[in-house]
């Protein structure tokens, strides 16, 4: 693999990353305390990321610097899958928790006032 193909491959991994934890480019920037102008050069494959440079922006984006040099099959593999969602249906199932308490409604306290 060549220089240029390696960088593509960081920027692209970059880029998808970001884009999975919902993050912008420039907010990347900003967290991993890089320069945005040294981020927009990386990932358009001008200039090439230190390791400590990778080492920040992974540890932004909760990963192993690793998975940023990782071709792509080789990253969706590691990466963790999130839970999945339960359905409309199945959360129109649940019961109120235990500690809710359910206020009566007014029908029932005219109900209860009958009574007593």
């Amino acid at each position: 693999m060549d220089a240029s193909a390696l960088r593509a491959l960081v920027a692209e991994n970059i880029r998808a990353v970001a884009k999975q934890k919902k993050m912008t480019i420039n907010r990347l920037a900003d967290f991993a305390t890089v320069s945005r102008a040294q981020m927009f050069n990386v990932l358009a494959g001008t200039s090439s990321a230190t390791t400590d440079w990778l080492a920040k922006v992974a540890e932004t984006l909760e990963v192993h610097p690793s998975q940023l040099l990782a071709p792509r099959l080789e990253r969706e593999a590691t990466a963790a899958k999130p839970a999945p969602r339960p359905s409309a249906r199945d959360r129109k199932k649940r019961k109120p928790t235990p500690g809710r308490v359910r206020r009566p409604t007014d029908s029932t306290r005219r109900k209860r006032l009958r009574r007593a």
